[in-house]
Parts: structure tokens; C-alpha cells; sequence
């Protein structure tokens, strides 16, 4: 009885469990963007936009590939982990995630080094120089994503956090050290930075997420229930990569478009000011996901659709508020944030800051909106839709980028993920159903748009009789105030159980 009665607690954690959860998960995604931050401020002073932006379309390719490469077996983790109620169920879909991680980790590798060899012969010497740092970091970054990935799904806050701490503290301190005239002046470090902490750190996370080691690979792939659990994660997961693989593009493909039309400088412009303004999301919004997406996929054994449609409902009126407060902020100060996070050629780009957190906002939204989907698995409708948005995306970037530079990037990606939010959310409503208070929100949001109005005026105002940091230092407080305001009475007044 006492088993079953801690079951139940699980799936149905009390308001306070959720929010200490989420407040435990929180410096994971807090600390990384703050030095992500602190990274910008130092390298895009360092860096010239060309050279920035060159890293970033690297960082786009090794960022996708890690993606593809090992978002089947994270949405199966996400989806079979929680949901496993007995010490055994757990050991076996472990066996399974085991089994799918080395199979990303030789596939991955292989494939890599082939296009090593193809692509080197014909690549400039400066692009040579970014071929096996991006490689060994799209096979590390893949491994500590897996991996890690088995904490928050078991609802271990404290370790994950942990580990997330120690990398983002390790990669920061090493980019402090190698991308420095201690060492010499070069971006292709940055990689560097990333793939050594990843590799000190693995064989500690491995061993704490209780993964089969190494050795036992071919006693484990014997297993007939092993090689069946990997089959079931792989199912559910592959369908998930396309559709991971299409916010990809929905996310990074218009850097490519950029480069074809304007160079590698505005590339480098748009993606230091798009990274800055998307980290602060992460802020925001990681810590809800990772303990909320176990949550669901728990509470969704019980086949409690009310309950399930209730919960879709809450997150989904709360995570856009706190992004309209977000936005409306990132509006009034966009060019005060720019002057302080970002060197003096990167900050032309703050006009992109607004739409693009509003994009990234509308995403997380919609990981929301189609819940009822991934919960039922059915997940062709999610891959329709995410491909079709991230066609928009291109045919909106190739339209827009020639006649509004790439300011009409951040447009064709918001209009992207608005199409996919809304079309996700009105066609699950016919697995799950959820409704949202609209008259309530409407109300809300206004109220938003006013207070973001009246933090403007505010602004104008002090800077017409104030010395500027004097006046940014006020009306950033009143502001900072108010949308901390605006999320403490969110957390207060709702949360997914009422």
C-alpha cells in the first residue's frame, strides 16, 4: 500500500513539490544564460561580426546534428522513464537508453569523420581549422545530452542541476582561458571549450544515471528485452526528430539565408543579438519544462484527460503572459541591453530583440499546445505542422531578408511559430481538450500592454532630465519590479493542479 500511495504522490505532486522543483532546476538554466551573457559582452568585443558569424554557422551545423542525432532518444527517455513504476520497468528502459547511445555515438562519429574527408579537400584554410573541433563537439554535446537527460526525467533536480552548473561554470572558464591572449585570439576555440568539459564530466554523469557501462555493451544488446525496449524507444522518438529537426529550421536556417544574401558580418550581427535575447527564455521557461514534461507524461497513465486538459490550459495562459511582459520589457530597453551585453558593431542588431524573443515564447508555447499529441503518440500531425512552418520560415526569409535585411529574418520566424502554436493547439483540442479563459487573458494582456506603455514613458521622460545610466538605472528598476511582480502573482494564484 505504501508503494502505491508514494506512486500516486509522484504523479500527483502538491503545488509546493512543483515549485521547489521548479525553483531547483532553475539555476541550471539561470547561471548558463547569465554567462552566456557575460560571454557575449566579453566576445563580441573581441570578435568582428564576420568572424562571429562564421563560428555561428558552424555552430548551426554541429547544433543540428547533435540534435537529430539524439532527440529520439531523449523524447523516449522523456516519454518511458517517467512512466516506469517498478525498479525493473526503470532498469530496462535504461538498458534501452544505453543501447540507443551508443548507436548515436558510432553513427554520429562515423558519418562525422566521412565528411571530414569529403569536406576538407575542398574547404578554405580557415574552415579546415573548424572541422574536428566541431565534430568532437557535436559527439560530446550528444553524449552529455543523453545522458543527462535520465536525471530530470526521474525528477532528480538537485544532480542535473548540478552537473549543468559545473559544465556552464567549466566551459566559461575555459573559453575565459583559451579564447584569450593567453592562449591567442582564436573563435575556433570556443568548440574546444565546450567538447573538454563535456569529456571530464561524462564518465561522473554516467555513472550517476545508473547507465549500463560500456564494458557490457554486447552482454546488454544480447538481451531480447533490451533490444525490444530500444525498439520501442526508437519509435516513439523518430517521428519526434522530424519534427525536432523542422524548429530546427524553424529556429536556425534563417542564418544560412542571411549569408546567401548579405555575407557573414550581418550573420554574425543578427545571431549575437538573437542568442543574447533567446537565452533570457531559457530564464524563464526551462525550468517550467523540465519538471512539467515529466509531469504530464506521468499523469497522462491515468488517462485523466480533465486533469491532463486542465493543466495544458494553466501553463500554456501563464507561459504567455510572462513572455508578453517579457517582450514588452525587452522592447523599452532593447537598445539599452545591446549597449551594455554587446560590442559596438553588434549593436545595430537590438531591433531584432523583441520579435525574436516573442518567437522563441511562442515556441515554448506551443511544447505545450501539442501535448495531447506527444501524450497519445500521435505525432505525424506535429511533424506536418512543424514542417510546414519551417517551409514558411524559409519561402518569409527569402522574401523578406532581400528588402528588410535581416530584421526580416526575426519577422519570418515569428510568423513561423505563430502558424505552428495556433495550428498545433486548435487541432489537439480533438485529443485533449483544453480551453482558455480568452476574455480573462485579453483582459490580462492589455493590462501588460498598458503597464509596458506607461515603463516607456517612464524611460523617455528620465532621460530627458536625468544623466543616461541614472535614468536607465530607474525606470529598469520600476520595470524589473513590475514583471517580477506580474510572475510571483502568477505562481501564487495558479498552478497546474487547480
Amino acid at each position: 500500500m505504501s508503494t502505491q500511495a508514494d506512486e500516486a504522490a509522484e504523479l500527483s505532486p502538491p503545488r509546493g513539490r512543483i515549485l521547489r522543483r521548479i525553483a531547483t532546476y532553475a539555476p541550471s538554466s539561470v547561471v548558463p544564460a547569465v554567462l552566456t551573457m557575460v560571454t557575449s559582452v566579453i566576445f563580441t568585443r573581441l570578435f568582428t561580426p564576420a568572424a562571429f558569424g562564421v563560428y555561428g554557422l558552424f555552430l548551426v551545423v554541429a547544433t543540428t546534428a547533435k540534435l537529430v542525432a539524439t532527440t529520439w532518444v531523449t523524447q523516449g527517455t522523456g516519454k518511458y522513464l517517467p512512466a516506469a513504476t517498478t525498479v525493473a520497468r526503470r532498469d530496462e528502459v535504461k538498458r534501452a537508453i544505453f543501447l540507443s547511445l551508443v548507436l548515436v555515438l558510432v553513427v554520429e562519429g562515423a558519418v562525422g569523420l566521412l565528411a571530414m574527408v569529403v569536406s576538407y579537400p575542398i574547404s578554405s584554410p580557415v574552415n579546415q581549422g573548424f572541422l574536428l573541433p566541431v565534430l568532437l563537439f557535436a559527439v560530446l554535446t550528444s553524449a552529455f545530452e543523453i545522458v543527462g537527460n535520465v536525471f530530470p526525467a526521474e525528477h532528480r533536480a538537485r544532480e542535473y542541476t548540478t552537473y549543468k552548473l559545473i559544465d556552464s561554470v567549466a566551459t566559461f572558464g575555459l573559453r575565459l582561458l583559451l579564447v584569450s591572449a593567453l592562449v591567442r585570439m582564436d573563435v575556433r576555440l570556443m568548440f574546444w571549450s565546450v567538447a573538454l568539459s563535456n569529456l571530464v564530466l561524462l564518465p561522473f554523469m554516467w555513472r550517476g544515471a545508473g547507465l549500463p557501462s560500456l564494458t557490457r555493451t554486447w552482454s546488454v544488446f544480447r538481451s531480447a528485452s533490451s533490444r525490444r525496449a530500444t525498439w520501442t524507444v526508437a519509435a516513439f522518438g523518430f517521428p519526434m526528430t522530424l519534427w525536432f529537426f523542422s524548429s530546427i529550421l524553424l529556429d536556425v536556417g534563417d542564418r544560412y539565408v542571411i549569408n546567401y544574401f548579405l555575407g557573414a558580418a550581418p550573420v554574425g550581427i543578427y545571431d549575437a543579438n538573437y542568442r543574447l535575447i533567446a537565452g533570457s527564455v531559457a530564464v524563464l521557461v526551462v525550468p517550467i519544462t523540465i519538471t512539467l514534461h515529466p509531469y504530464l507524461m506521468g499523469i497522462s497513465a491515468k488517462a485523466d484527460t480533465d486533469h491532463i486538459g486542465s493543466v495544458i490550459a494553466t501553463i500554456v495562459e501563464n507561459l504567455t503572459l510572462v513572455g508578453t511582459v517579457a517582450v514588452g520589457l525587452t522592447y523599452v530597453f532593447h537598445q539599452d541591453i545591446a549597449k551594455i551585453m554587446l560590442g559596438e558593431k553588434f549593436r545595430e542588431g537590438s531591433l531584432v530583440m523583441p520579435v525574436v524573443l516573442a518567437g522563441v515564447f511562442l515556441f515554448n508555447v506551443g511544447t505545450f499546445t501539442h501535448k495531447p499529441f506527444e501524450i497519445v503518440g500521435r505525432t505525424r500531425p506535429m511533424v506536418a505542422f512543424g514542417a510546414a512552418a519551417a517551409a514558411t520560415n524559409l519561402i518569409a526569409c527569402f522574401v523578406l531578408i532581400p528588402v528588410s535585411g535581416y530584421v526580416g529574418a526575426a519577422y519570418a520566424t515569428l510568423v513561423a511559430y505563430s502558424l505552428y502554436t495556433v495550428g498545433v493547439g486548435v487541432l489537439g483540442q480533438r485529443l485533449i481538450a483544453w480551453r482558455l479563459a480568452v476574455g480573462r487573458l485579453l483582459l490580462r494582456l492589455v493590462g501588460i500592454g498598458v503597464g509596458t506603455a506607461a515603463i516607456w514613458a517612464l524611460r523617455a521622460g528620465l532621460m530627458a532630465v536625468l544623466p543616461y545610466w541614472w535614468a536607465l538605472f530607474l525606470s529598469a528598476t520600476v520595470g524589473g519590479a513590475v514583471g517580477g511582480a506580474v510572475v510571483l502573482w502568477l505562481m501564487r494564484r495558479s498552478h497546474p493542479e487547480d
